[in-house]
């Protein structure tokens, strides 16, 4: 539904979850400034139990190999509510994953939004990555066990191997502000 519908988003949207999920929730470049929350549907939970990191967590524009199992990736008007993210986890300097990741690019000068890597689509009208917010949540045993692995010394104290709780990370080279109003408020992460 995100992905079909984030980008005609006119008004304010609840997006209500409740239960449990084995898939990553990923919001993409979203463009407009209609907020888009995402919480779980009142009375119930919604957890996303989430195992290992599969190369399609990954969005191919992203400047790191960062797997969010929340990801808001060159996205504006967005906001993470009462989620609980747990169990991610990968094995080597691969994938990195992440609880809940907000990130942006903008050291590229490509605008065509089909060709990687391309410059974020909140620049494309003068615009920038925006009004995030990360409130309330719980992330817990978010792990990249490689460091575990005393057969593989090359892991051990290796800058390439982490994991992430919760993120917000603006990549690229250019000097203007990438991602503005981030707020990231009351959340717990554990393991």
């Amino acid at each position: 539904w995100i992905a079909a519908n984030e980008n005609t988003i006119t008004a304010p949207t609840v997006l209500c979850l409740a239960g449990k999920f084995d898939n990553p929730l990923q919001i993409w470049s979203k463009t407009t400034t209609a907020l888009l929350e995402v919480a779980p549907t009142p009375g119930q939970t919604a957890t996303f139990d989430l195992g290992t990191v599969q190369a399609a967590d990954t969005n191919p524009n992203q400047y790191w190999s960062d797997s969010g199992g929340i990801s808001i990736v060159d996205s504006r008007s967005v906001e993470i509510y009462g989620l609980t993210v747990e169990n991610y986890t990968f094995d080597g300097p691969r994938h990195v994953p992440a609880g809940i990741y907000v990130t942006t690019r903008s050291d590229t000068k490509n605008t065509k939004q089909s060709k990687l890597p391309h410059l974020s689509a909140c620049f494309l009208s003068g615009g920038s990555c925006s009004d995030i917010y990360i409130i309330d949540n719980t992330v817990t045993d978010i792990t990249n066990r490689a460091d575990e692995n005393y057969t593989t010394k090359s892991f051990c104290d290796n800058g390439n191997v982490a994991a992430y709780g919760v993120a917000v990370i603006a990549g690229g080279s250019a000097t203007s502000q990438q991602l503005q109003h981030v707020v990231v408020e009351d959340n717990t992460v554990t393991g």
